[in-house]
């Protein structure tokens, strides 16, 4: 089986797993004692309850990370915004799109979403911005999204020139002189 293959079918499970578990079904009783439908209850979290509402984005956050991983080592292709190829903006797109979170098309737009927030807070979900391969331009030229942070030593998931979709640390040689800022964008709703 081609790994093309394999990644089609990897995406189709994750997106009927996803799918199922999103779906709250009940059977509610008509008038009538012989008959019963079926409808779909959506359950909203209590606003007021700031547990409920972290608990739910902790969820998504680590659906997200799980999604983002499948792509590990799919080739970087400029412009690219599937799998048959990416680059680190279409990336980040095309992984939040899958929880219908449309973003911009390009790193620096998406700099401009979200709410900052310091490094120690940064979280899984989150994005990082990064300076671009020319270092004295201060403009953001890459993105990636925060797999883990342990005190500061942020793990990220990113399209990259030479290794495409890959795992790097925000403190490794390339990175680290780079750093711009990260922003949150999944927020309670």
């Amino acid at each position: 089986m081609s790994h093309k293959n394999l990644l089609t079918i990897l995406l189709m499970l994750l997106s009927l797993v996803a799918c199922a578990q999103n779906k709250n079904t009940t059977k509610r009783k008509s008038n009538s004692t012989t008959k019963k439908s079926t409808s779909v209850v959506k359950v909203k979290p209590d606003i007021r309850n700031k547990d409920s509402d972290t608990s739910l984005l902790r969820n998504k956050a680590d659906s997200l990370i799980a999604f983002s991983k499948i792509f590990l080592g799919i080739k970087y292709k400029y412009g690219g915004q599937d799998i048959s190829g990416f680059d680190c903006a279409g990336f980040v797109c095309y992984v939040y799109s899958h929880f219908d979170v449309k973003l911009p098309r390009t790193a620096d737009a998406q700099a401009l979403l979200g709410k900052e927030e310091t490094r120690l807070s940064l979280r899984a979900g989150d994005l990082v911005y990064f300076k671009g391969r020319d270092i004295r331009n201060n403009s953001i030229g890459h993105v990636g999204i925060v797999i883990d942070n342990n005190l500061g030593a942020i793990q990220f998931i990113s399209a990259t020139v030479t290794a495409g979709i890959h795992i790097d640390d925000i403190d490794g040689p390339y990175w680290k002189e780079r750093f711009v800022k990260g922003k949150r964008i999944l927020l309670a709703k």
